[in-house]
C-alpha cells in the first residue's frame, strides 16, 4: 500500500487526505488554508 496522511481539523472530521509521497509545500498550504478557516 501507499503511504497515506490525513489533515484532520479540530471538530475531528478529515479535511484533506494524500496518498502516496508528500509534498512539503502542499501539506504546508492546506494546513494554513484550515487555520484561515476557523472562526475568530
Amino acid at each position: 500500500m501507499l503511504p497515506t496522511a490525513f489533515l484532520v481539523g479540530p471538530d475531528g472530521v478529515i479535511e484533506r487526505r494524500w496518498v502516496g509521497p508528500l509534498d512539503v509545500r502542499a501539506v504546508e498550504n492546506d494546513i494554513v488554508a484550515l487555520l484561515d478557516r476557523r472562526p475568530s
